[in-house]
């Protein structure tokens, strides 16, 4: 199933984002509560994107904050990518 909306051979960049809704009755699934399908799909395609080596390395409670913090948008995996790859490469 495809989960983007954009060619998902390339990683994807912030200028590739699509404006965010600021949807403001949204609430995030806990770090702890199992995945769900969709989050399956978006974290092996940010896998993808991101390398395995470096994705395997993401700890999991902020991988989950990523995953699901975002999850409203329309671009969930481009944002989780963009984000994420963003955030680790401050740290």
């Amino acid at each position: 199933k495809k989960i983007s909306y954009r060619d998902e051979s390339v990683p994807p960049t912030r200028a590739d984002l699509l404006p965010d809704p600021k949807v403001k009755a949204f609430t995030p699934a806990s770090e702890w509560e199992p995945l769900l399908n969709g989050e399956v799909a978006v974290l092996a395609t940010v896998r993808e994107w991101l390398g395995g080596e470096r994705f395997d390395a993401v700890p999991y409670d902020l991988l989950m904050c990523f995953l699901r913090g975002y999850a409203y948008r329309q671009d969930w995996a481009e944002t989780v990518y963009v984000e994420l790859s963003e955030a680790l490469d401050w740290r």
